[in-house]
């Protein structure tokens, strides 16, 4: 008897990022990808790391650190900017810094529990990423973070036997 493994779609999307990462380094030698790897590597960081230094002096300190883009938390020690209470000039004031440092906001920081096992903190995740979708050309760039979660009730970080269920995926 034969028997037939029908694909999920967790299985198409691993199947698909595997497929879409390997096929523009099948013709490439290691050498070749070092080589490549060094011309095109830029390193970024979030910035939550600088959040308690004035955000001219953070975004000094990101350059000087090396880095060349920010996924952008739009917190800092002077400038604040707060998607449930939108300034728009303190948002302005962020992204021209970044702008004028020649720091590439590479993410916006939109990180939440998307399975939060408490309704209200899921809801407030979802309305904040929903702004963030609504407003990333405001906010300096096209692409906004975030995580899976946990159905752990004590820490969106630690593991829950639910995580690897299908409902956790759905």
């Amino acid at each position: 008897m034969t028997r037939i493994h029908t694909l999920t779609r967790r299985d198409w999307l691993k199947i698909t990022g595997l497929a879409t990462l390997a096929t523009p380094f099948a013709s490439l030698g290691a050498d070749d990808l070092r080589v490549k790897a060094k011309k095109n590597l830029k390193l970024a960081v979030f910035t939550g790391v600088y959040a308690a230094l004035p955000l001219e002096e953070a975004v000094k300190r990101i350059k000087a650190d090396g880095f060349s883009g920010a996924v952008v938390e739009y917190v800092f020690a002077d400038v604040r900017f707060d998607p449930f209470a939108p300034d728009w000039e303190a948002a302005k004031k962020i992204k021209d810094s970044f702008d004028r440092q020649g720091i590439k906001i590479v993410g916006l920081y939109g990180y939440y529990n998307v399975v939060a096992p408490d309704p209200e903190k899921r809801r407030r995740g979802e309305a904040r990423m929903n702004f963030l979708l609504a407003n990333w050309r405001r906010l300096g760039s096209n692409n906004i973070s975030t995580e899976t979660g946990s159905f752990n009730p004590q820490s969106e970080w630690a593991d829950s036997p639910e995580n690897a269920t299908e409902k956790a995926y759905q």
